[in-house]
């Protein structure tokens, strides 16, 4: 293969959270570390844009909460400062042709029944083992099942139907009959419980991070011996008689070790010939399908109305939305997730802004018309991510899911879907580079590891 041929000690594969995390772990060990990346730029599933007005968007993963210590750690170390995502007023509630605040005494569901049915849920994904989710009790079955079809078998009201539905397309960016019974459990326990994973306040949203998600990426980077190499995917990983090769566009390099900081998706279209380092742990899946979008405003008016910006809806275009206003020196910022079918129908030009503006205007008033500023991220349409917020199983596949093989072995696969804890969260990304990296010894005479 012709282009530049390296030797190093470790090549890190994707240069997201999760790889940069580890190699600026390693490299602060001792160790020789290169970093390949597939784009043209660094972050992964983060991703920051520049925008009017002097505001940075998170286009991609962007939240956390106070139980992420990891990542949280990894801010501060890092000097990213925390603000909180929590807006005054009242949640929005559209669902099954009617309006209501969540402030509003006849809510149009039963709180004791959508109660029960979260609390089932929860004994349900309690018993799911998240370290080998198809060797759970019941996983033979929960597994085949959709959660839309486990609904169906279940003595719900229609409105708590409606709402558990919901939750599923908030959280893993896929309809209902898309989604194992098993994996929504194993997501719900992984993440730290239904309240967690819905909630701002106290919750997995209640911060993010000043100046976008994309700041960590870029600082780790920074601090690394060598520059990232952009724009090499890497095709295949293979073991030689002095260690391992990796081949990129144009590049190739023998080391000693791999970490594969890619997600499942990617890593199926690289060829791993490496005695013993055993098949991806994540099983057959597609990336989540989602497009957020944000609108901006001269100012948050909503809020004089008493509302908060926080819509759940149960129809198309937009059935989700959040204001993150705060510390956006006066600006209103709506953003909106589509997720599942809707995104798909952004994709294919039969949602457009016109019908997102005049869906936020029936909630809001006519100002809502006229955003200064606008911005749509679709993650399906990213040729090296292919989908967010993460890979979701498919039906039936955490049963035929492989063993990762040894885990002392010169391969490592670190990223969001390879951390038990918070799968798919910014803080599982940066779980699973710190546990890879505390497998890997020291190069000799390197002295004492820091803690992380």
């Amino acid at each position: 293969m012709s282009g530049t041929r390296i030797r190093t000690g470790v090549v890190v594969v994707g240069a997201g959270l999760s790889g940069l995390c580890a190699a600026e772990a390693l490299a602060a060990d001792g160790h020789d570390v290169e970093v390949l990346e597939a784009s043209d730029r660094l972050g992964g599933r983060t991703r920051t844009e520049a925008a009017p007005l002097g505001l940075e968007l998170d286009c991609g993963a962007a939240y956390l909460g106070n139980r992420h210590t990891e990542v949280r750690q990894l801010a501060d170390r890092l000097g990213v400062p925390l603000q909180r995502t929590v807006a005054p007023g009242a949640a929005l509630f559209d669902l099954s042709g009617r309006r209501y605040r969540d402030d509003d005494a006849d809510a149009p569901f039963n709180a004791l029944a959508l109660g029960l049915a979260l609390d089932r849920i929860e004994e349900l994904a309690e018993a799911v083992d998240l370290h080998s989710p198809g060797s759970s009790p019941d996983a033979a079955q929960q597994d085949r099942t959709t959660v839309r079809g486990w609904l169906s078998t279940e003595r719900m009201t229609s409105a708590t139907t409606v709402l558990i539905e919901q939750i599923v397309r908030e959280m893993l960016a896929s309809e209902p009959d898309e989604v194992s019974l098993l994996h929504f459990l194993f997501y719900v326990k992984s993440g730290g419980g239904l309240d967690f994973l819905t909630a701002f306040t106290g919750g997995a949203q209640e911060f993010r991070l000043a100046g976008g998600a994309a700041g960590l990426s870029e600082r780790l980077a920074a601090r690394l011996n060598r520059p990232v190499r952009t724009g090499r995917p890497v095709h295949r990983v293979c073991g030689t008689t002095g260690g391992i090769r990796v081949e990129a566009d144009g590049f190739v390099a023998d080391c000693e070790r791999v970490i594969l900081a890619i997600g499942p998706a990617q890593e199926r279209a690289v060829e791993v010939a490496i005695p013993g380092a055993g098949a991806s742990p994540v099983p057959a899946s597609t990336g989540g399908s989602v497009v957020k979008v944000h609108l901006v405003y001269r100012t948050p008016f909503w809020r004089d109305s008493g509302l908060s910006g926080w819509v759940t809806a149960d129809r198309a275009p937009l059935r989700f939305l959040v204001d993150d206003s705060n510390g956006r020196n006066g600006l209103g910022v709506l953003v909106g997730f589509l997720t599942g079918a809707e995104a798909r129908a952004y994709r294919a030009g039969r949602i457009t802004w016109a019908d997102l503006t005049a869906r936020l205007a029936d909630w809001f008033g006519p100002p809502a018309l006229a955003p200064v500023h606008v911005t749509a991220q679709d993650w399906q349409r990213q040729p090296w991510v292919q989908g967010c917020y993460a890979a979701v199983p498919h039906p039936g596949a955490w049963l035929d899911a492989r063993s990762p093989g040894d885990p002392g072995g010169p391969l490592h696969r670190v990223g969001a879907e390879h951390s038990p804890y918070f799968f798919g969260h910014l803080e599982g990304a940066v779980r699973s580079a710190n546990a890879a990296v505390r497998r890997i010894p020291r190069p000799a005479g390197s002295g004492e590891r820091v803690p992380r």
